[in-house]
C-alpha cells in the first residue's frame, strides 16, 4: 500500500521506518527544565527541538519540521 501526500507527522515517520529509509532520532531529558529536546537526522539533513513537554512532542516538531524536505525525497502517490 502506498502513501498519500496527507501522511504527515509520526504517521509519515513510521512509513519511514517500515521502508527502511534511515531516521536517526536522538532524544535528551533536559533536568533543569523537565523538558525534552531531540535532532533528527532523515536524507542528510538535521532539524532540532527543544524544549518540549514529551517525547512525542519531540517527534512531532521535528517531523513538522522535516515534512517538505522528506515529500519532495519520496514519490507521491496520489
Amino acid at each position: 500500500m502506498g502513501r498519500s501526500t496527507r501522511c504527515v507527522g509520526r504517521s509519515l515517520y513510521n512509513h519511514l521506518k517500515q521502508k527502511n529509509i534511515d531516521v536517526q532520532v536522538e532524544y535528551t531529558f533536559v533536568k533543569e527544565s523537565f523538558s525534552w529536546s531531540g535532532t533528527m537526522t532523515v536524507y542528510g539533513n538535521s532539524y532540532s527541538a527543544s524544549n518540549c513537554s514529551s517525547k512525542t512532542t519531540v517527534i512531532d516538531t521535528l517531523m513538522d519540521q522535516a515534512n517538505s524536505h522528506i515529500q519532495q525525497q519520496l514519490s507521491i502517490k496520489h
